[in-house]
């Protein structure tokens, strides 16, 4: 390979609630950018010309972060691949549609070129908001500043992966998910503490095993519970009101996952877990102001 050889990027993203008819050519953080229809929940970005590895791997990454917020934006699950291959003039194309990869400009992509299908999406509606989406994203130092936290990383992934799900059960289930992993941590009460405490100062005389497991069990209560650590978060960044849609939903979640109990009008419960987590993710993503509390997000 030659010093000045220019690249392409080929990244292939999953959207089952958008497809592409034409291709679309825009400017997105100074790359020239070209999305085309794929086969169907397939689409394609393109960026060309690109001078080096280094750049190649930093427009993947822009990239794949915009799409990110992208998908929170529309809103759609759209998905894309986290290894990138970078491949040279003589190796063999990827076989697998949906992995993104490099190679050379001077090389052919005739072998891997999707067809388009039916339309099955607004797309007057999706499209402003998806590029909208894709610049945030790609420009943004608060959401690239977000996203390296691990918490809130995994909560996108989430988000987007409850798209995936085919059932109501499993979107829901995943969507509240989102909210216990950005859910708040820390200890309980300072009288809360001092009675656990004299619990563990108890279980002294109890056989070695047991009384392992005692204090395990009564070391975690030393934190607020799970649901009291999600109602602080989404207090905090949505307001009271939100919170307390957030306990019905949460104790719908434990009727669902501990006793088998389908709410009647579970399809509105999870157009209303959608909703929240979606504004959560959206004031934890771009607002500077919130991210700097971010060890207890």
């Amino acid at each position: 390979m030659t010093p000045d050889m220019q690249w392409r990027l080929l990244v292939p993203f999953t959207a089952p609630q958008l497809r592409f008819t034409e291709e679309l050519s825009k400017t997105v953080a100074g790359y020239g950018v070209t999305i085309r229809p794929g086969s169907f929940p397939l689409g394609e970005i393109i960026v060309c010309n690109l001078p080096s590895e280094d750049a190649v791997r930093h427009a993947f990454l822009t990239l794949k972060r915009g799409m990110l917020i992208a998908s929170i934006n529309v809103p759609c699950g759209i998905r894309i691949e986290d290894d990138l291959m970078i491949l040279d003039d003589n190796s063999a194309l990827p076989s697998r549609k949906e992995q993104p990869f490099a190679c050379p400009q001077s090389r052919s992509l005739e072998r891997i070129i999707l067809k388009p299908g039916p339309i099955e999406y607004q797309m007057s509606f999706a499209l402003p908001k998806l590029m909208q989406g894709i610049q945030l994203g790609a420009t943004s130092k608060a959401v690239a500043q977000a996203l390296s936290d691990q918490r809130i990383a995994l909560a996108c992934t989430l988000y987007i992966d409850s798209f995936f799900e085919t059932s109501y059960e499993a979107q829901f289930i995943t969507l509240i998910g989102v909210l216990e992993v950005l859910k708040e941590r820390g200890p309980v009460s300072p009288d809360a503490m001092q009675l656990i405490d004299g619990w563990l100062e108890e279980i002294r005389h109890l056989e070695v095993g047991e009384a392992q497991s005692f204090r395990g069990r009564l070391n975690f209560l030393k934190q607020i519970s799970l649901g009291a650590g999600i109602r602080r978060t989404v207090t905090r960044y949505l307001g009271s009101d939100r919170a307390r849609e957030v306990q019905e939903l949460y104790n719908i979640r434990s009727k669902l996952v501990h006793e088998g109990e389908r709410p009647l009008e579970l399809r509105d419960n999870l157009r209303q877990a959608e909703i929240i987590v979606r504004e959560l993710l959206a004031k934890i993503l771009v607002d500077p102001r919130n991210l700097s509390e971010g060890r207890d997000i």
